[in-house]
């Protein structure tokens, strides 16, 4: 952790912290896989449910 002078915002000194950003970049990256895997599973249920709606109706 860097250490801060007096006025600096705590925010920022985080951000200069190479490991923090680090830590930052992989939890975005995994915040994008996360949400990318729920959309691609959520889209892929609905095709299903609407593919066996057809085969239930024929």
């Amino acid at each position: 952790m860097t250490y801060i002078e007096a006025g600096q915002s705590t925010y920022l000194a985080h951000f200069t912290d190479p490991q923090t950003a680090f830590a930052f970049v992989i939890y975005a990256l995994a915040f994008a896989i996360v949400t990318f895997v729920v959309i691609y599973a959520v889209e892929s249920w609905k095709e299903l449910n609407e593919k066996e709606d057809h085969i239930n109706e024929s």
